[in-house]
């Protein structure tokens, strides 16, 4: 299974006053939350509880840009950019390139943390919208070496509070294993514990000496023990083997760290 960096995401706009724009140079489509209409397409074929979500490459949706914020407010507008794997940045609109029905509005150079950054640092961004709909909008992704791309968006509609909008390999996890019941097995077939169970707040059952799980940043399957010491925590990499998990151990002591297999139970 692909490892894919966590993406961060705070919908706030950090940087008010660089967002500002001017009435001519404002993005003349809804305020709205977008992401690319590939992703939300296959979010509504395959509900996030679907097993389509277990071995998806969500780059192949998500990059290189993940999603854009569009705000209005006090005769100021906020544009916000997400990439795959970098935290958001503020940008400003300086000018536009209108054609006909087509209308582009250039982006400022925007500022890049962490991810994919240093793929970006060269690649000039601007919004491209036809037909005056302001439910029509496109990234567009011109490469140092003349290049050309653009990404065609969807406002996004509301979700199932329960399911993580921002799907990517980090937080599907901890979506996925939350409220869930599996055996769990050694890698030659033995059954160790028959019913494990984790809660949505983090609490593990069924696992002696155990007593809560999470998922780390670089998406690390983590399971806390009561005990103090090296040993306290077991961390595992995840990969979904048709409907069962692999779990390889990232360390050797402990009486835990060792290949398993989990099987989900039907409740």
């Amino acid at each position: 299974m692909k490892t894919l960096h966590i993406v961060c995401i705070s919908l706030l706009c950090a940087a008010t006053t660089a967002c500002a724009q001017t009435q001519a140079g404002k993005i003349a489509v809804q305020d709205a939350v977008w992401m690319p209409k590939a992703y939300l397409d296959a979010r509504k074929v395959h509900p996030p509880q679907d097993t389509f979500w277990k071995t998806v490459d969500f780059a192949k949706y998500l990059s290189p840009v993940s999603a854009l914020r569009i705000a209005n407010s006090s005769k100021q507008q906020q544009v916000s950019v997400y990439t795959y794997g970098a935290e958001n940045f503020p940008i400003a609109v300086t000018g536009t390139n209108h054609t006909g029905t087509r209308k582009e509005w250039l982006l400022d150079k925007p500022i890049f943390t962490g991810g994919q950054s240093a793929v970006y640092d060269s690649v000039h961004f601007s919004l491209i919208s036809h037909n005056n709909d302001r439910t029509d909008l496109w990234v567009g992704l011109v490469y140092e070496d003349g290049k050309k791309d653009s990404i065609q968006l969807a406002p996004v509609p509301k979700q199932d509070g329960n399911a993580p909008l921002w799907m990517h390999t980090n937080n599907y996890l901890a979506y996925y294993f939350k409220g869930k019941q599996f055996e769990i097995y050694d890698d030659k077939g033995a059954l160790l514990y028959d019913n494990v169970k984790t809660d949505s707040n983090g609490a593990i059952e069924g696992l002696p000496g155990y007593k809560s799980w999470s998922i780390t940043s670089n998406n690390i399957f983590q399971i806390i023990s009561d005990s103090q010491g090296d040993a306290s925590i077991s961390s595992f990499n995840v990969a979904f083997k048709g409907e069962d998990i692999s779990l390889q151990p990232e360390q050797v002591a402990g009486t835990l760290n060792k290949a398993l297999v989990l099987k989900e139970k039907n409740k």
